[in-house]
């Protein structure tokens, strides 16, 4: 009996073991889930934390990106103003007109025309350039158009000599010097224009006049027939008529000086009559008139120089009274000289 109440209490020592054995798993296993669970959360959470600040950052970047692209567009765009700021220094010539053949003929040294490529048929003298070289056109025979920028102020000796295809020339309102020989023997050119505005020039039918038109400066060579010379006129420049076509003139008494020259090589001037402002008969101013056969002097002539009539082996002058043959010139000049 004994033995048998001692077998029943190790029985049930032993199931009272096994339970609590079997809670102490449950709680243990309910507490590994519970870990699991809040680790499987934090990991969950802190990706999702990432994610997040990298679509931060991401967006953050964004701006800066588009800004950096508009400033690589902005800085590789051409700037236009720059480059028409440069081509237009002062001093620098410039091209005028559309053709840019119309002056690759030219040869120029700093803002001076020096030159010109004696073919060339049609010239534009760019922006820049201030001055026309002498004989820089000279001889140029198949030149038949030049533009002469406003920029160009002085006009050289014979600058255009022998240009004989050159027919209308116009000199801009900013030129103030034109030598008296720059168009010799120029013998197509029949006109002289000048622009409006010119402070030293103007022109009337394309004769070359002075500011105030009192000062006849130029016929065109090609110029031809008889002319009259308008009133106002008190000075006739040196070799203003020269070689010219003229076959008659009759000069007015408000002329007061004839330059040196100014009638020479006039080979179709067959007659001249001057009014009684005259004074001096310059050098050479009927020299080599070869058609000239009839020449009145007024009574206030007091000096004739002894060049004035050479090569007029036809002529025939009138002074005071009397008529002198070509044979009798030295006569004629001792006579006007009171020698």
């Amino acid at each position: 009996m004994k033995k048998a109440k001692i077998i029943s209490a190790v029985l049930f020592a032993a199931l009272v073991l096994a339970g609590c054995n079997e809670e102490d798993r449950s709680s243990g296993s309910q507490q590994g889930d519970s870990v699991y669970s809040e680790n499987t959360e934090n990991s969950t959470s802190d990706v999702q934390s990432s994610e997040a600040q990298s679509s931060e950052a991401q967006s953050s970047t964004a701006p800066q990106d588009q800004t950096s692209s508009e400033t690589q567009s902005v800085s590789s765009a051409p700037d236009n103003s720059s480059v028409q700021s440069d081509t237009s220094t002062p001093g620098t010539p410039q091209q005028s007109g559309s053709d840019p053949e119309a002056n690759s003929a030219l040869t120029i040294r700093g803002n001076k025309v020096v030159d010109c490529d004696e073919n060339a048929e049609t010239v534009v003298i760019p922006q820049g350039i201030d001055e026309i070289d002498e004989y820089a056109f000279a001889d140029c025979k198949k030149l038949q158009s030049v533009t002469i920028a406003g920029t160009v102020r002085d006009i050289e000796d014979f600058a255009f000599r022998g240009c004989t295809s050159l027919v209308s020339i116009t000199i801009p309102a900013g030129t103030d010097d034109v030598s008296d020989s720059a168009f010799d023997g120029c013998t197509a050119l029949k006109e002289i224009n000048v622009e409006n505005g010119n402070r030293e020039y103007s022109s009337i039918d394309g004769v070359l006049y002075g500011k105030g038109k009192t000062e006849l400066i130029r016929l065109p060579e090609g110029k031809s027939g008889d002319f009259s010379i308008p009133g106002g006129v008190y000075e006739i420049d040196d070799k203003a008529f020269a070689n010219t076509g003229i076959k008659s003139i009759v000069i007015p008494d408000a002329v007061r000086e004839i330059g040196e020259s100014a009638f020479e090589g006039c080979n179709s001037l067959t007659s001249v009559t001057l009014g009684n402002g005259i004074t001096e008969i310059e050098e050479r101013t009927f020299k080599n008139c070869s058609s000239l056969t009839s020449v009145t002097l007024p009574d206030s002539v007091r000096e004739i120089e002894y060049s004035a009539f050479e090569g007029c082996e036809k002529v025939s002058v009138s002074y005071k009274g009397k008529t002198y043959s070509y044979a009798q010139i030295n006569e004629l000049y001792r006579a006007a000289n009171g020698r």
